[in-house]
């Protein structure tokens, strides 16, 4: 009785939406990607191959999310990309959203990824300097919050994702830790022209938006630096005890703040 009331007073004359049967075949134009049954990656890999441009909406850009997708990426003859926080440019490999560059082994640290981070950020460095890449960003901190990954070609089905996956390593599904993630991939063509109206009009608006190509092209060339063996052991020091460092920190203002 309680459900048939709650019911009625939810949809008054209508009829409440019906469940879907188990039977029901699922919407081949839209399916989630979660990383978990399905991967965002392998979708961007299939829909990428081939595509004449590639626009993309990220709060974060990291250099071993370009990994993944490095050959399709070559291949696009126009890529736009908008980052949706401003603070994150000057970091291609942010450390809270991806694998630390180094660990700890029975015989020690183990700077295991440093080579390869080093690489990666000098081949990123050389795409994103091609004509056929841009990149802005929104001026403003926490005003946009979405992502999007939208390929198109001329003999292809168009095809969008949307959700929460950032262009990251683990956002997009690599095999180191992937992410929990809720996206929806899109093919239906109503759909796909919205999100592409949507995006070039947050693209062209200067009072938004930004050009920071050459930001992210500088902090991919510090990245990418050879640096002496003095300063990588005393950056790997930093990061390792960075919390420790800032909550030690925290800790001595607050003294100083309540000290009579």
């Amino acid at each position: 009785m309680l459900r048939a009331r709650l019911s009625e007073r939810a949809f008054g004359d209508q009829q409440p939406p019906q469940a879907r049967s188990v039977n029901e075949k699922p919407n081949k134009q839209r399916r989630i990607l979660d990383n978990q049954t399905a991967k965002v990656v392998h979708y961007l890999q299939e829909n990428l191959a081939g595509a004449d441009s590639f626009r993309l909406v990220s709060a974060y850009f990291s250099v071993y999310g370009y990994d993944l997708l490095a050959e399709e990426l070559n291949a696009i003859r126009q890529v736009r990309f908008l980052f949706g926080d401003p603070a994150s440019i000057k970091e291609p490999d942010p450390v809270t959203k991806e694998p630390k560059s180094f660990a700890f082994t029975e015989r020690g640290l183990s700077l295991h990824r440093t080579l390869q981070q080093k690489q990666l950020a000098r081949q990123c460095a050389q795409w994103m300097q091609k004509d056929a890449v841009t990149v802005r960003s929104v001026k403003q901190s926490n005003l946009l919050h979405g992502k999007m990954y939208l390929a198109e070609s001329a003999g292809k089905t168009p095809s969008a994702v949307v959700g929460s996956s950032n262009f990251t390593h683990r956002g997009l599904g690599g095999n180191d830790g992937a992410n929990l993630e809720i996206n929806i991939a899109l093919s239906d063509g109503p759909l796909l022209a919205e999100l592409r109206a949507w995006f070039d009009e947050l693209w062209s608006n200067n009072a938004l938006t930004e050009d920071v190509k050459q930001q992210v092209l500088d902090a991919l060339n510090r990245l990418g630096k050879d640096y002496a063996p003095e300063f990588i052991y005393f950056k790997t020091l930093y990061e390792l005890f960075r919390n420790a460092l800032k909550d030690q920190d925290d800790s001595d203002r607050h003294i100083r703040e309540t000290r009579l």
